[in-house]
């Protein structure tokens, strides 16, 4: 990866005051400009929505009873508010919406813009600044030294930039491809010269973690950034053959990101390989085709010989997990963008379907287009019909030789407890095996006693003690 980027660092590190990712200050002035109150009160008249969620971040929490009331005394309806979603702020919380029957949810804040599918979204976008003169600047600089096609992708938070951004450079329209977001309901956009949209078509040709564009081969790849973004590293590994720029962004801090990112994954491949005992945690119940994706790992877990148990937990924090110790690594079946904060506090390994497809299915290779986004890995490299057996090798870990098992000769136990909806399923042998299992309610095996009357009073001095005498 390199630097693309010729502007002075003062003004690569400038941000808008209005919604973005950091603590923001709003003032009574702008507040109605940032949440955009008047889109938001267009989107219910238009739906005719009765019952709306507002879906904020942690970091806009402190202004969501305002908006909330504010946006009331607009429709004159109520209005709830999501205090707390169930796994990530960039996913719509469509479950807690259905929790009061909301008809509708408005997402505040940076999204990841997985698709859902239950409840109509508007999404209210992070704004940031940029330096277009600095852009341009850097544009043509790098414009004269490529061939073919450039493809230009971008942060949520310029999205509101963007036609400007499609004016300015104008004179590179030649061999420029802007891509677009993938917002609901959002009016498409030619993205270059020789976009499908000019040819009567009503999609672009390619849709890539949230973005869509008409460019199957680019020759360079330039992205707009303004601070560490899992969406760019994302796509730096979906496009490793092409050349990848930033900006803007120092070359040896973009570089070392992606680079410590590549190895990591290395090293998950190699222990998903030793582990004989997987977990599959679900961290989304919106985005769409979560159940395949379950699924899918569940096929691939058996086809290696190795246990697999389902895990619901919400988000998922080192002392919930730490109550699974017999499960090796954890699969996170999630949106591409949900990251594990102070992931080395954890006991076991957290991964994504793309290391464990790239460690269980033999049809899965590093030189094939990779992507994070369990979607695409639902629609490519099926395992083969008949199991492959696993050529001996040895762990670069734990340098024992690997040989292929199947679960029936891995030991007793290999049942699953399943519940209704992948809700969640149980180790049997392993908790029977534990010596403390957890609070029991033993429902009819505890004898009835007389109630009593406990203790009143203060821990200082109860009233069945004798009077406290301060010295």
């Amino acid at each position: 990866m390199d630097l693309f980027s010729s502007c002075p660092e003062e003004t690569i590190n400038r941000k808008s005051t209005c919604i973005s990712n950091e603590f923001v200050s709003i003032s009574d002035s702008n507040f109605d400009e940032c949440f955009d109150l008047d889109k938001c009160q267009q989107f219910i008249k238009k739906g005719n929505f009765t019952k709306i969620c507002l879906q904020f971040p942690d970091n806009l929490l402190q202004y969501s009873v305002k908006a909330a009331l504010q946006l009331e005394s607009r429709i004159n309806q109520k209005v709830f508010v999501l205090g707390d979603t169930s796994y990530g702020s960039c996913c719509v919380d469509e479950v807690a919406a259905q929790h009061v029957d909301g008809d509708a949810v408005i997402h505040m804040g940076h999204t990841c813009l997985s698709p859902t599918t239950r409840l109509p979204v508007l999404h209210l976008l992070p704004r940031a600044s940029l330096d277009l003169s600095g852009l341009v600047s850097a544009f043509a600089h790098f414009y004269s030294t490529t061939n073919g096609p450039v493809l230009l992708l971008y942060d949520v938070a310029y999205g509101h930039l963007i036609d400007e951004i499609r004016e300015r450079l104008d004179e590179f329209k030649e061999r420029v491809v802007i891509s677009q977001l993938n917002i609901p309901d959002g009016q498409l956009q030619a993205c270059g010269l020789e976009c499908d949209l000019h040819r009567g078509s009503n999609t672009h040709q390619t849709t890539l973690l949230g973005r869509s564009y008409c460019c199957q081969s680019p020759s360079s790849v330039v992205y707009i950034t303004h601070r560490h973004s899992q969406n760019m590293l994302n796509f730096a590994l979906s496009m490793r053959n092409i050349q990848f720029f930033t900006y803007p962004r120092e070359t040896e801090k973009a570089t070392e990101d992606f680079n410590k990112s590549f190895r990591r994954r290395l090293y998950l491949v190699e222990k998903i390989k030793d582990a004989k005992t997987l977990g599959i945690l679900v961290g989304t119940l919106s985005v769409e085709k979560y159940l395949g994706a379950i699924e899918k790992m569940k096929k691939l877990a058996t086809y290696r010989g190795k246990r697999c148990y389902i895990f619901s937990i919400g988000k998922p924090n080192p002392a919930k997990l730490a109550n699974f110790p017999e499960v090796e690594v954890f699969v996170l079946v999630s949106c591409p963008e949900s990251i594990l904060e102070n992931e080395k506090d954890y006991m076991q390994p957290v991964v994504t379907l793309l290391e464990a497809e790239l460690a269980l299915n033999p049809s899965m290779h590093w030189d094939d287009q990779l992507s994070v986004d369990f979607r695409d890995l639902l629609e490519g490299n099926p395992l083969p019909e008949n199991q492959e057996p696993l050529a001996p090798d040895v762990s670069l870990i734990s340098n024992k030789i690997r040989t292929d098992v199947t679960i029936e000769d891995s030991g007793t136990g290999s049942e699953l407890a399943n519940r209704e909806h992948y809700q969640i399923s149980v180790a049997n042998s392993y908790i029977a095996g534990r010596s403390w299992r957890g609070l029991e309610q033993a429902l009819g095996e505890t004898p009835v006693s007389q109630v009593k009357v406990g203790r009143a009073g203060i821990p200082l001095a109860y009233d069945d003690e004798k009077s406290y005498q301060p010295s």
